[in-house]
């Protein structure tokens, strides 16, 4: 969605400014207002933007995650179509109904995290296993995870429900990092989903002379894939105009201007 421009955090059942205020969390408030069935907006939600695109036209996408009585709504965050004017043009989300429950959960922190850990690929392990068998998983890593467990709204699949959020940290045998995340009901105990916040996918390439060759990828840190290839030293494909990666050591290498070789 493009580079950020911003990052303001609103409450939305506060009042906005007058009608003469021209600020972008006047003009986001007005559009989530104007159209709750379809922005999934109550008053008991706060919004923060991650990102703001603007067209040529003057139309605006912002990103934006959600809130709910101070809970991070995971599958709540949004992005905000509007026109110039700060009219609603449509709203894409995942998010198919509004939370409307309480916050107190009814299953005890220490419960939910013996649910989540039966459920991690991780456990504790020794160096030289082969492909992602035999995870490493420290003492510590365990320690902090069980004190980390925070409450969410979990929004990933169909009615929001009050969970909570289990992140243990550790490395696989083949020394790719691990983050995974557990979402446990907060009523109910039952593992709602899981995500591993790395990955490495392979991806397939269109050559002139070859065919379909695979391509080794890397998590990029903006998001998506790099082709940075792990398994051969890191070497990094760049894009068409013959632009050097930021880390590129190599001094035959040009960055900035016409990103010509040597």
């Amino acid at each position: 969605m493009g580079s950020c421009a911003t990052v303001i955090a609103f409450n939305a059942s506060a009042n906005p400014p007058g009608p003469r205020g021209t600020d972008i969390r006047a003009l986001v408030y007005a559009a989530l207002k104007s159209d709750p069935a379809t922005s999934h907006y109550t008053r008991n939600q706060t919004f923060r933007m991650r990102a703001i695109k603007q067209e040529k036209d003057g139309d605006r996408h912002i990103r934006m995650d959600r809130y709910y009585k101070g809970l991070p709504v995971i599958g709540g965050d949004l992005v905000l179509h509007m026109t110039k004017d700060g009219e609603l043009k449509g709203v894409s989300q995942t998010l198919t109904s509004e939370p409307t429950f309480g916050t107190k959960p009814q299953l005890s922190a220490e419960d939910a995290w013996t649910s989540a850990f039966k459920r991690t690929p991780l456990r504790e392990g020794k160096p030289g296993g082969k492909g992602k068998k035999g995870a490493l998983l420290s003492k510590d890593s365990v320690r902090n995870a069980r004190a980390g467990s925070r409450l969410v709204v979990w929004a990933g699949k169909k009615k929001p429900r009050l969970a909570y959020e289990n992140v243990i940290r550790g490395a696989y045998a083949d020394s790719t990092p691990a983050e995974v995340h557990t979402y446990v009901d907060a009523e109910s105990g039952k593992v709602l989903g899981t995500r591993d916040r790395y990955m490495n996918e392979r991806g397939v390439g269109k050559t002139l002379y070859s065919g379909q060759v695979p391509l080794e990828t890397s998590p990029g840190k903006q998001g998506g894939f790099e082709l940075t290839d792990s398994t051969r030293g890191g070497m990094t494909t760049v894009d068409a105009n013959n632009q050097c990666a930021p880390q590129d050591p190599d001094p035959n290498c040009l960055n900035g201007g016409r990103g010509a070789w040597r």
